[in-house]
């Protein structure tokens, strides 16, 4: 599901991992994006340039913490879909891995709303 309200896009679907299947809501404006996870895995993680996020990775055998440091947001957005692409660092128990996430949002979601 894609929707978005007072200039903030909401993005709702699941993952199906080997450990069970996960509900993902993703929240994304120009300058923030927050990716909650809950199910057979749980975290919430905020993507903000220049301010490292802390964050616990619950699984079902313990817990990760880990530290996203986001270098860029690219949110192409708009009511008939577009891109969000994230550029970001992730430290987990010192070691540094560098990622890009790019989610492609295609047609036009009827709960749109465009207030």
């Amino acid at each position: 599901t894609f929707l978005c309200k007072k200039g903030v896009y909401y993005l709702f679907y699941t993952e199906y991992t080997e450990i069970g299947e996960v509900s993902v809501r993703i929240t994304a404006d120009d300058t923030c994006v927050k990716v909650h996870r809950n199910g057979a895995c749980r975290s919430t993680v905020e993507y903000r340039p220049g301010v490292p996020c802390e964050y616990a990775y619950q699984l079902p055998y313990g817990e990760l913490i880990m530290t996203a440091d986001t270098k860029e947001i690219s949110c192409g957005l708009s009511k008939e879909g577009g891109s969000l692409r994230l550029s970001y660092f992730l430290d987990i128990h010192h070691e540094i891995f560098e990622n890009e996430l790019t989610i492609e949002v295609t047609g036009k979601d009827e709960e749109y709303e465009d207030a």
